[in-house]
């Protein structure tokens, strides 16, 4: 869509399936872009946030840290369409109530409006955030 400077998405996290695991060792969940390190989310060790001992390791909140941070670039420019469609609509509309504008211009805009909208909606819910 636009020109940015992070590392393009998508970006995944190392090792999800063991990261809660009991026995699992690693102190930090690592997101990278075809396994090239973009950014380390530690394991907490401060006592607010854990049960036992004063130690590095990966809670669920840790996790969700991650996630979060592995589908910022997919939020950003999900939310940067809508932004963009939200403003084409209130264009159209506009232009429509000044006779500059057809009513399928205005329509087309709520659609794609919905469509920006809905993409948003399906990528929080399809990442759990």
């Amino acid at each position: 869509m636009s020109n940015t400077n992070h590392t393009p998405g998508p970006w995944e996290i190392n090792d999800t399936l063991n990261l809660l695991e009991e026995d699992y060792d690693g102190q930090d969940i690592i997101i990278s872009k075809e396994a090239c390190p973009i950014a380390t989310v530690r394991g907490t060790n401060d006592m607010s946030c854990i049960d036992d001992e004063d130690e590095y390791k990966i809670t669920e909140e840790v996790l969700a840290n991650a996630n979060l941070i592995a589908v910022a670039p997919e939020l950003l420019e999900a939310s940067k369409e809508l932004l963009i469609a939200i403003e084409q609509y209130d264009f159209f509309k506009d232009g429509y109530s000044k006779g500059s504008a057809s009513i399928s211009e205005v329509s087309a805009a709520g659609n794609n409006q919905e469509a920006a909208y809905t993409k948003l909606w399906k990528l929080i819910k399809d990442k759990n955030l």
